[in-house]
């Protein structure tokens, strides 16, 4: 991971061990801690899901980490695979409409290799001018990897993307 800007947050701390049809492999994980949310919860958690603070509005750690990656110079969206959309942000925002030509084409790209939809897109998709990452969000003590995440990460390998385009964010508060 070395080669990609990340901010001091999001450097990795150790890896998660994948088991993939191509053999094991370890992706970079990073373990960050974030502030909760102290404010009125805002209406829709989106079925629990955990508030966090960032810059002193309301998020879910998905647009955390997006918000980190985004103060480093990257861009990016959170793929909410649940509701098919692209979001920046979520109340009181609307999701993205599409995605600029060099992250939709490497995105479609993976999701017709593996052809099975979207379960198992990971969270994030940042990009630069040259580079991508995909980023998955996981609560520690509370989100596991599935299936279907090691499925989609197998699929984007093999389509030539390196290593360390790949992170996985295990955050607690």
């Amino acid at each position: 991971m070395q080669s990609l800007s990340l901010p001091a947050e999001l450097h990795p701390t150790g890896t998660e061990r994948f088991l993939l049809p191509q053999g094991a492999v370890e992706v970079p994980k990073a373990t960050p801690t974030f502030r909760p949310w102290n404010g009125v919860l805002p209406g829709d958690t989106y079925g629990g899901k955990a508030v966090l603070d960032v810059e002193g509005e309301p998020a879910f750690a998905e647009l955390v980490i997006l918000k980190l990656l985004e103060r480093a110079g990257w861009s990016g969206v959170w793929i909410d695979t649940y509701r098919n959309k692209y979001r920046r942000a979520y109340w009181g925002a609307e999701p993205i409409a599409a995605l600029p030509p060099f992250p939709a084409s490497a995105l479609q790209a993976i999701l017709s290799k593996r052809d099975a939809g979207r379960s198992g897109t990971w969270d994030i998709l940042a990009w630069n001018e040259s580079e991508l990452l995909f980023a998955e969000s996981k609560r520690a003590g509370h989100d596991a990897i599935r299936p279907s995440q090691a499925t989609w990460l197998a699929a984007a390998l093999d389509m030539g993307h390196p290593l360390e385009s790949f992170l996985v964010v295990e955050w607690s508060v």
